[in-house]
């Protein structure tokens, strides 16, 4: 357990340097101001992500390592499911935000006014945004820890390629970068965690709404309050310091998050990609508990 630790931790850190050059080389040839636009619009998307996703990405923490222990088909039925809902709702949304911008866009905002055609085309990055966590844990899921972090890592080499989208175009060329690169990352991962399973069975719907077990969405509504507030919290104080302050002061408050964040990913890399799977990979509660203990005392 302790190499399978030291590897992620690794892994997370060469990851956290990759976003530490990208922010850097962003801030020093762009400005502090394409930081703080950039900021105050992924928290956006990230918002839309979070929210329609319906703590599915998490979901798939908690019952997915389960199947996987059943059968492989049984995991395949249930990731498909998943994938399916998600993907669903993510291009409805990705849709309906690319006519809300083009038609309406002080919907968003006027602050983001003057950046309306990077918000368009951020939208085309939605599903990349919700997907990569999501298929990140349904490699979890199959309790393979290692490849689930080489996807945070090529999710991460994606946002430095985007630097060259900046450089081209401005904010706009980034987000077309992103959303390009990012639609072929989610395409190679998609596939990989299928690619070794047996064919899909067919059979009778899971009982529950769009296929999805009954408890898959209770959970998912347990979370939705915790998985709602944070994010909508993060996107006020953005809106509220670009409407007050400015869009340079929006970039220098991003990147002195950024060095908080960067250490929190770090120290918390393995508990969505090895200690959450793990625990819910069936068993007595005690057997689970006493798992969690030994994680921890390492």
């Amino acid at each position: 357990m302790l190499r399978t630790l030291l590897t992620i931790g690794a892994v997370q850190f060469v990851t956290m340097l990759v976003m530490l050059v990208r922010t850097k080389t962003l801030a020093v040839s762009q400005g502090p101001e394409f930081v703080g636009a950039m900021a105050v619009i992924d928290k956006l998307l990230a918002v839309i992500a979070q929210t329609l996703s319906y703590s599915l990405p998490f979901a798939a923490l908690r019952f997915l390592p389960e199947r996987w222990n059943a059968s492989p088909a049984a995991y395949r039925r249930l990731y498909a499911s998943m994938r399916n809902v998600v993907l669903s709702v993510i291009l409805a949304a990705a849709t309906l935000g690319l006519a809300i911008t083009w038609w309406k866009p002080e919907v968003w905002g006027v602050q983001l006014l003057p950046y309306r055609g990077a918000v368009a085309v951020a939208f085309l990055g939605l599903p990349v945004v919700a997907l990569v966590p999501f298929l990140q844990n349904a490699i979890a899921g199959r309790l393979q820890q290692h490849r689930a972090m080489g996807v945070a890592f090529l999710h991460a080499v994606v946002l430095a390629i985007s630097v060259l989208g900046a450089w081209w175009g401005g904010l706009v060329g980034y987000y077309w970068m992103y959303a390009g690169s990012g639609i072929l990352l989610v395409l190679f991962v998609a596939r990989t965690v299928t690619k070794d399973l047996p064919p899909r069975e067919r059979s009778t719907p899971s009982p529950g709404p769009l296929g999805l077990p009954r408890p898959i969405w209770r959970f998912g509504g347990f979370l939705f309050v915790l998985t709602f507030l944070a994010p909508y919290a993060a996107l006020y104080v953005h809106y509220r310091l670009l409407e007050s302050r400015g869009v340079e002061a929006a970039g220098w408050m991003q990147a002195a998050i950024g060095i908080g964040l960067s250490v929190r990913a770090v120290l918390g890399s393995a508990h969505p990609v090895f200690l959450t799977p793990n625990v819910n990979t069936g068993g007595t509660p005690e057997q689970r508990m006493k798992w969690a203990n030994d994680f921890q005392m390492l």
